[in-house]
């Protein structure tokens, strides 16, 4: 198995673009994939060529103002998260895995459990730089909610897998931090208390916890 992890988006369209030319399949992947582990023997006879793209760790933009955060693929979950929280901005994604890259977090729709209160990943994607089929470098949708517009092909990403190019970088619009956190606590003597909760979803109120005791 042959891994490659380039640092430069050119060093990736290169090696993107020499494999296309010999018809070589390839598997892309993120940070301590599934597909590097040794229980993956027959993906590993198939796709011989891995890439990664966890090198390319910059924030390209960063405008509090507009609530707006551009990144390479590479910025993990974590990381993005503490620059966003410098500012008192979250993007509400909480994937299973902190050191996600956010590359791998689009690819596979890794929104995580918040998606009930605060929306998914497709509310909150703006645009999105990726290599295709062809070896060429695309920009698809804006760096700002009012500039998107066109087909969205942005959100096609979400949970392709790898399946419709390389994706290099990701633009997001971000929301200010909720100042407090929100719980619920209760004594039922059925599952009444679901029907509160469904209430608070239905008014998006972010739930940082649910404690329910039964007699």
């Amino acid at each position: 198995m042959n891994f490659y992890n380039p640092d430069t988006l050119e060093g990736i369209k290169k090696w993107v673009s020499s494999r296309i030319e010999n018809k070589q399949a390839f598997r892309i992947c993120g940070k301590d994939s599934r597909f590097l582990s040794t229980g993956y023997s027959k993906e590993k006879e198939r796709f011989r060529d891995i890439l990664s793209t966890e090198n390319l760790k910059s924030i390209i933009f960063f405008d509090p103002d507009d609530m707006v955060i551009g990144m390479e693929s590479g910025v993990s979950v974590q990381s993005l998260n503490k620059v966003l929280a410098e500012k008192n901005m979250i993007l509400p994604v909480n994937p299973w895995y902190p050191e996600s890259c956010i590359g791998s977090v689009v690819a596979c729709n890794d929104f995580g459990p918040n998606r009930m209160n605060m929306g998914g990943l497709r509310d909150f994607i703006l645009g999105i730089e990726y290599i295709n089929g062809k070896g060429e470098i695309v920009n698809a949708g804006g760096k700002v909610v009012k500039n998107v517009s066109g087909y969205d092909l942005s959100r096609m990403f979400l949970g392709s897998q790898g399946g419709l190019g390389v994706i290099t970088s990701v633009n997001f619009k971000v929301i200010p931090r909720p100042i407090n956190s929100f719980g619920m606590f209760g004594i039922f003597r059925d599952e009444s208390w679901l029907s509160k909760v469904k209430e608070i979803h239905k008014n998006r109120i972010p739930i940082d916890w649910i404690e329910a005791a039964s007699a």
